[in-house]
């Protein structure tokens, strides 16, 4: 009989079940505890399990079954809709709270009325925790704007239009723009404002779910967006299918773009960050070390890594390219730093032509690159994995944190961190020097764990990217089952997941050990080794 050494994180236990050693054991004989270990094992929900069997304090046998979840916790429809349900009407809640005076906005930056094209109301710093600079998201919203209209959409359909930040700037330049949010306080908000302007007669807003397309028309749009909207999805399963939704709504050609996405594999050095940027020098790295997995645990937001996306686009046919970009932008925040745009284009079949490419040397400065592209004016070329200059000093930050000593104070361990290297490139130089030498400068993430590194691709202005999009890595099948794409994000509704794995375990549990015996399941995330 084995029992569990050392604390099981999070796990309460009542007296008995931690004396269970003392008290008479039923006999083995009339239950096999191997089987129903391996029995539990063996269940899709469950990753591992240990059985432990003890008298409860009426004298009844009992088997306390521990057990420990799937990655991807797959619970049957009905419960798995009802969770992304709850999760959503969670944000909604919160939502609405947030937009509860928005005609009587103030924007603190400025203590004047809020624009009503640019309600910024809930975007703070996670750093400071006052609200982000107005020059920072007048920037962040216009290039944003920039990129979207540089697919040339008519007919646009936004999901989780907000406060009209993109609406305001976009509908004005298509023939259709229908937008959804889940909140009733901004759509009537956005409805108040959108009536008022006899150049906005084209919009169709409606009040709805992102999930909802049961109103919308089907193959009919040229775009549709979801910008800074995905992170209050409830999980990766949820994302997939509204991306699907929204692909069939897609005419022939026409795009679905994901903007403002939380890159998972920067997730743990953004956190890292926030947490360095708040703490004084005389602090030690010990209880930074304690700070940073609860901010990760009480992350309830999703995070996507890239390639997501270029897993879920390479097997769906209908997709034939699929590109990750980093924000543009100059400001050094954490949307621009953290965060990336991705889009999906449909066609016939999985497109892109091949491009010879080489290692992005080390010795190479931005100089470098313009006198390399100024030299061969009328050819393409390629470089892979370069260094963003925008993230190495977190993802560095991070790496040197897992191998400080407890004891280093902040102040000292600052210090330790390595220096940028000189051929770290900001995305947004790049994209200016292509910009100034008349080139196209296409980047793309995709294929990469996160942001921290991209490919280029620079050709001469007079090739068309828009329909013929040269790539390093051509959008094929790629390796990976895409019904479980669980390892590509986190989980922001894991604890009610997990609870609500209780019910169907115990279910099972009961039906291997039979009436005579009290069952009980205690799902955790971990549980240390077990000592004989």
């Amino acid at each position: 009989m084995s029992m569990p050494t050392g604390g099981m994180r999070g796990l309460k236990i009542d007296p008995l079940a931690v004396m269970f050693c003392a008290v008479v054991i039923p006999p083995r004989d009339q239950i096999d505890e191997g089987s129903i270990v391996n029995a539990l094992r063996a269940h899709p929900l469950v990753r591992d399990a240990r059985v432990h069997l003890r008298l409860d304090s009426t004298g009844r046998p009992r088997v306390d079954a521990f057990v420990l979840p799937t990655s991807n916790i797959q619970l049957d429809s009905t419960a798995a809709t009802a969770i992304d349900r709850a999760h959503v009407a969670k944000w909604r809640k919160l939502s609405e709270v947030s937009y509860s005076n928005l005609d009587s906005a103030v924007d603190p930056r400025a203590n004047v009325p809020a624009r009503a094209d640019l309600n910024l109301a809930g975007w703070t710093s996670s750093y400071t925790g006052q609200p982000l600079p107005e020059w920072e998201m007048a920037e962040w919203v216009e290039q944003g704007v920039q990129r979207i209209r540089s697919f040339g959409a008519k007919r646009i359909l936004e999901i989780g239009c907000g406060t009209g930040l993109l609406l305001f700037r976009v509908a004005p330049y298509c023939e259709e723009y229908w937008a959804t949010d889940f909140s009733s306080r901004v759509m009537d908000y956005v409805q108040r404002h959108v009536s008022a302007q006899s150049y906005l007669a084209h919009v169709n807003l409606r009040r709805a779910a992102a999930e909802d397309f049961d109103a919308l028309p089907q193959g009919h749009f040229d775009l549709v967006l979801l910008n800074s909207v995905v992170q209050y999805f409830p999980g990766w399963a949820y994302l997939a299918d509204v991306i699907s939704k929204s692909l069939r709504a897609l005419r022939p050609g026409g795009v679905v773009f994901i903007g403002d996405v939380k890159d998972l594999g920067l997730l743990e050095a953004f956190q890292l960050s926030v947490v360095l940027h708040q703490a004084g020098d005389e602090q030690a790295i010990k209880t930074l070390r304690a700070l940073l997995p609860g901010r990760m645990e009480m992350n309830s937001e999703l995070a996507v890594a890239p390639r997501f996306f270029r897993l879920l686009g390479s097997h769906l046919p209908m997709v034939s390219e699929v590109v990750v970009q980093p924000r543009r932008g100059r400001a050094r925040n954490e949307m621009n730093r953290f965060r990336y745009d991705a889009w999906l284009r449909i066609g016939s079949g999985h497109g892109g032509r091949s491009v010879e490419h080489r290692d992005w040397p080390e010795s190479w400065t931005l100089q470098s690159l313009e006198h390399h592209l100024r030299s061969m004016p009328a050819s393409r070329c390629a470089f892979k994995s370069i260094p963003n200059r925008r993230t190495v000093d977190a993802i560095r930050a991070l790496e040197a944190f897992r191998r400080a000593d407890d004891a280093t104070s902040v102040g000292d361990f600052r210090k330790l961190i390595p220096t940028m290297p000189a051929h770290a490139m900001d995305p947004q130089d790049l994209w200016d020097l292509g910009e100034a030498l008349g080139r196209r400068i296409h980047i793309d993430c995709s294929t990469h764990a996160n942001c921290g590194t991209f490919d280029l691709i620079s050709e001469p202005q007079g090739e068309d990217l828009a329909t013929d999009l040269p790539s390093l890595d051509p959008l094929t099948l790629e390796k990976g089952d895409a019904q479980d794409l669980s390892y590509l994000t986190n989980d922001p509704a894991r604890k009610t997941r997990l609870q609500a794995m209780e019910a169907p375990l115990l279910e099972f549990l009961r039906s291997k050990v039979g009436s005579q015996y009290a069952a009980r399941v205690i799902v955790v995330e971990d549980f240390p080794p077990a000592a004989s």
